[in-house]
């Protein structure tokens, strides 16, 4: 999991080196429901983000930090799953996707999760962010029309957004080789991956040293975030069809 207490820079504005290095801005910790948990609102999640893509740049061969998010749901499969809670373990930063863990931390600790990160808030943040310091997605998973339609509203929604690649979530393990090659060749920043549950984390830690990229972001609602949000309008449509997603391997 990392340090205790990382550096992460006060502003959005894109920092030299040296002022990201004396940066006295940190988050801390807690244990919630067995899993170790990072006090960090939206807006620090996506100055972590900003920060860590940003240094990755400068490395010859980064490898992302793996970032995963706690729920009830992730919570009670750590607690009876000793396999699926050693590969969630292996997150870099495990953030409060679920109100539960953000009301367990003010009852139960001394240093708080300020709010909850949920991951179809998040990809907005980090989508905003991303317009404004260049930085690059790829994206990951579910079904192809919902993968492109993820993608379009996103687009739309934040114009100058790069979307460097993406890809539906239909492949065996056959082909994770390949397709890691796929996404290096579009250098992304950071790769926004929605698969099944445990999936989607598998994948992660098994493929962290042959991605290159800042920060692999997993949830399955990276995807669905933009279609909740543009659903008003698309159910409007004289062809709506049902909105739906169902991501495997």
């Amino acid at each position: 999991m990392g340090a205790l207490a990382t550096a992460i820079p006060f502003e959005f504005e894109a920092p030299s080196a040296a002022e990201r290095a004396a940066a006295n801005d940190s988050y801390t910790e807690v244990t919630v429901g067995g899993l170790t948990t990072a006090c960090l609102s939206r807006d620090g999640l996506a100055r972590m983000m900003l920060q860590d893509c940003l240094d990755a740049r400068t490395q010859d061969n980064p490898h992302p930090k793996l970032v995963f998010a706690s729920n009830g749901h992730a919570i009670a499969l750590a607690a009876q799953d000793e396999a699926f809670r050693f590969t969630f373990e292996q997150a870099d930063i495990i953030h409060a996707d679920g109100q539960a863990a953000v009301f367990a931390s003010r009852l139960l600790t001394r240093t708080p999760i300020p709010e909850r990160s949920a991951t179809t808030d998040f990809i907005h943040d980090a989508s905003k962010v991303a317009v404004q310091h260049g930085l690059r997605f790829f994206m990951l998973g579910a079904t192809e029309e919902a993968n492109a339609e993820a993608v379009r509203v996103l687009r739309e929604t934040y114009p100058g957004l790069q979307i460097v690649g993406r890809r539906h979530g239909y492949f065996s393990r056959d082909e994770e080789d390949e397709l890691c090659d796929e996404i290096n060749l579009t250098q992304p920043d950071v790769i926004w991956v929605g698969l099944s549950v445990p999936t989607e984390y598998e994948f992660a830690v098994r493929n962290k040293t042959r991605l290159k990229a800042g920060w692999l972001v997993s949830r399955r609602q990276a995807l669905h975030g933009p279609l909740i949000a543009n659903a008003a309008r698309i159910l409007e449509s004289a062809h709506a069809a049902p909105i739906g997603i169902v991501v495997t391997n």
